[in-house]
């Protein structure tokens, strides 16, 4: 009896192992069926538009699919902003037609941002591994422009996200929210941002100074913080 056990555990083991492969091609196949070559080189074509070094291959590769999950879960203009895209990292017909909305739109990611407000400074965007070009949280676009609505005011986007190369370059702190895409140093046209206006939409607050009060970092991370710069 325990060896026919063992031997059905062996063949459980097997049949799982079977599935998960089975599982592993089939998705391939539904996202390589879903993704038609036209639309994956409209999205590739729209990141290069963006300044953001892609190659227009047709092909849903992994720099690809790691811009279209950002635009996808970023994109929060017109109708896209109580409708979101899903972000699923498959640059189909959905995604495509948003590209082509955003394109006509002046390339707004918000009502009054930009997507290359957000991108990296590096000069050198070309797409690697470690250079997205651009990542971008929705809940840092929703918190930037809820802070202009509240302040009625321009805000500038000092910097946005920061691929590792040129995080280390500006002084960077090895875990900065800037290289997940999920913090702004910013300033506002003829207004002081304070800790208690932010605070309603941000996590991170970082204060220029005791006695100026001024923010000029926020970002969406998961567990208040606050701290003043010298």
């Amino acid at each position: 009896m325990r060896l026919a056990g063992l031997r059905s555990h062996a063949q459980h083991l097997a049949e799982f192992q079977k599935n998960c492969r089975d599982f592993k091609a089939t998705a391939k196949t539904t996202r390589a069926l879903t993704a038609h070559v036209d639309h994956v080189k409209n999205l590739q074509r729209f990141a290069i538009e963006l300044g953001i070094g892609l190659d227009v291959d047709g092909k849903a590769g992994p720099w690809t699919i790691r811009f279209c999950v950002t635009f996808q879960d970023a994109y929060a203009f017109g109708t896209y902003l109580t409708a979101p895209l899903k972000v699923d990292g498959i640059p189909g017909p959905a995604t495509s037609k948003a590209v082509d909305y955003c394109r006509a739109n002046r390339y707004m990611v918000s009502e009054d941002f930009r997507w290359i407000e957000f991108r990296t400074k590096n000069p050198n965007r070309k797409v690697t591994r470690n250079n997205p070009g651009i990542l971008l949280d929705r809940r840092l676009v929703l918190g930037a422009q809820a802070v202009r609505d509240h302040y009625r005011s321009p805000v500038v986007v000092v910097s946005g996200f920061r691929d590792s190369f040129w995080n280390a370059v500006v002084g960077g702190s090895g875990r900065s929210q800037h290289l997940l895409g999920k913090a702004m140093d910013f300033q506002i046209r003829g207004a002081v941002p304070t800790e208690s206006v932010c605070r309603r939409w941000f996590n991170g607050i970082g204060i220029e100074s005791r006695t100026t009060g001024r923010v000029v970092h926020c970002d969406v991370r998961d567990i208040p913080a606050r701290w003043y710069y010298t």
